[in-house]
């Protein structure tokens, strides 16, 4: 979880030719959870993290680079102390600086003492295209390890983390291999951290 302060402010919007106000500093409490990922990828459609196992083609199609807008949204999409229908959009306006720093070294925190997990592969071989790594391909993981659906609402990273380690031990030992660690969370953390650093920031 992470608390930002945004001040009370007062912007032009270029694209509306209109003036934006905030009378009162506003407090945003933000959560990089699964549940934000679902909300942002019923929007737009596609996956928010890379598939590294799908083609070329498929990355390309699927991969493109996120807008400022659509950074913006995932941003909004991580808001928990504000009902989401509730939440003024003009709000996001008022982001600083010193907030996308802040978001962004949050973004970029494992959010665990874990170093890496052994990596496993299924014994079953996938298709590239097949493989698409959406919110529902963990919302499957969490079913498949019966892990709460509540688990949603925690920091990725942390679910990410849980979701291998219920995996690695309920590997078969002849199937653990732990010559090549596999540091998922910390991985998709940094994916994070380089959107947010694309965005452009301020819309």
């Amino acid at each position: 979880m992470k608390t930002i302060i945004v001040k009370a402010f007062t912007v032009f919007d270029e694209r509306t030719e209109s003036f934006i106000k905030v009378d009162k500093d506003t407090k945003l409490r933000l959560e990089n959870s699964l549940w934000a990922i679902a909300e942002w990828e019923k929007k737009y459609k596609r996956p928010w993290f890379p598939d590294k196992k799908a083609s070329e083609s498929a990355r390309k199609k699927y991969e493109q680079e996120k807008s400022p807008d659509e950074i913006m949204y995932f941003i909004k999409c991580m808001i928990t102390n504000i009902e989401f229908d509730e939440i003024d959009d003009n709000i996001l306006y008022g982001l600083s600086e010193e907030n996308f720093k802040d978001i962004q070294e949050y973004l970029s925190d494992p959010q665990t003492a874990l170093k890496s997990i052994p990596e496993t592969k299924p014994d079953k071989k996938s298709k590239p295209d097949q493989v698409r790594f959406t919110s529902e391909r963990i919302y499957a993981w969490m079913v498949e390890q019966q892990i709460p659906f509540s688990c949603e609402f925690w920091n990725i990273n942390r679910l990410l983390n849980l979701v291998q380690i219920v995996n690695y031990d309920n590997t078969p030992d002849d199937r653990k291999k732990s010559a090549k660690p596999y540091e998922i969370a910390q991985d998709y953390a940094r994916i994070n951290e380089q959107r947010l650093k694309a965005s452009g920031k301020k819309g």
